[in-house]
Parts: C-alpha cells; structure tokens; sequence
C-alpha cells in the first residue's frame, strides 16, 4: 500500500490538558491546568523531536512531614502543620522525543496516515508564584510564599506519554496524549517531589 511522502520539517502545536499533580503517588486533589504552544521537527517517518513552553498551573497536598524546610522557618509556627495544601503556577519547558510505533493510511491519500505514538524526555520547571495553606489539628490557617519569576528547576522531571494522531487536512492534525511527569527532583520552595498526570488534546499545523 503506498503512503504518502513525510516531508522532514517544523510543525506548531497548541495543546490544553487538565492536570492532576500530588506529592508521591496519593491526595490527588481537584485538577489543575496545563495551557501549551510546542516547536516540532519531524527527522524521519517515525522519529520528531519537540520543545516548547507550556503555562500550568498545580494543586497538590500532603503531610507536613513530606515538605522539606529549614528547621528554623517553623519556629515561626506554633508547630509544624498536619497538612500542606499548594497552588502552584509555573512555566513547564519539555524537550521530548518521539517515536511513532503504527503508522496506519487513510482511504484519501491526500491525507498523512494515522499514528499511534510514544514519547519521552525531560521537562525543566520555572516558577512564578506558590501558594500554600498549612492545616493545624485544631484549627487551620492560610500562609503564602512567593518565589522570584527566575526561579527555575532544570530537568526536574521526567516525561512519559502515549497518543494518537489523526489528519483533518494536508497541513492540520489533531492529537490526543495522556501523559505523566515523574519527579527527578525536588521542586518549589519546599523541595517537593512533584508527580503530574492528564491529557493532552491538541491542535498540530505542519508549515
């Protein structure tokens, strides 16, 4: 069956995901957001790589005693909190690599064939604003901290994803991609180690 010819080149995508984030692998708390614009280059049939930035916005929770602080930031607390419930907007710059494992041919040849992919890489993380509330056992209060926009997390995560792709047109594609960013290493002012999860919808225009 003849295919059609996969021309190397730059593509541009806009994704929108929810986000579910928490700190190891409990206390998923109500999703966040994860709004995308991606640079794509496709180096072969199956293999393209891509980076771009991704604004996402977290909420997680946890223990007192999985945040990590100086031992003398809780001496301004009557003692440590119970619970720690963040918000977190930052900046989320991947560098992934992907790998078409099916490539399936439309019935129109004008189309590009269908895809089922996976893909793979690192992610760095800038933070512009954390919030937190921290809950005591007889009663709760709200506290917030605030880090510098500079402040970035190089490599911080790990990024690993499954999709599908499909052609409206000869330029214009839609995906669908669940996706997980595993912690490599603690993030935000407490050092937490971060795991996210959601999924992907996006808009691809080939230039």
């Amino acid at each position: 069956v003849s295919m059609p010819v996969l021309q190397r080149g730059f593509s541009v995508r806009l994704a929108v995901a929810p986000d579910l984030s928490a700190v190891g692998l409990q206390n998923f708390t109500r999703p966040g957001t994860n709004l995308g614009a991606l640079l794509e280059y496709r180096l072969s049939s199956r293999w393209s790589v891509q980076t771009g930035v991704i604004w996402s916005m977290k909420r997680y929770k946890a223990g007192g005693d999985q945040y990590d602080a100086d031992l003398d930031y809780w001496t301004k607390f009557p003692k440590k909190p119970e619970e720690i419930s963040g918000q977190c907007s930052m900046i989320d710059i991947p560098i992934n690599v992907r790998y078409d494992i099916a490539v399936q041919p439309r019935l129109d040849k004008q189309l590009q064939p269908s895809r089922w992919f996976v893909s793979a890489g690192v992610t760095s993380y800038v933070m512009l604003k954390e919030d937190y509330s921290y809950t005591y056992s007889a009663h709760s209060y709200g506290v917030k901290q605030w880090t510098a926009p500079s402040g970035g997390y190089g490599f911080s995560q790990l990024n690993l994803s499954v999709g599908y792709e499909r052609a409206l047109g000869r330029r214009l594609s839609w995906q669908v991609e669940p996706f997980l960013k595993a912690p490599l290493k603690g993030v935000g002012f407490f050092k937490i180690d971060l795991l996210s999860t959601g999924a992907f919808l996006s808009i691809r225009y080939k230039l």
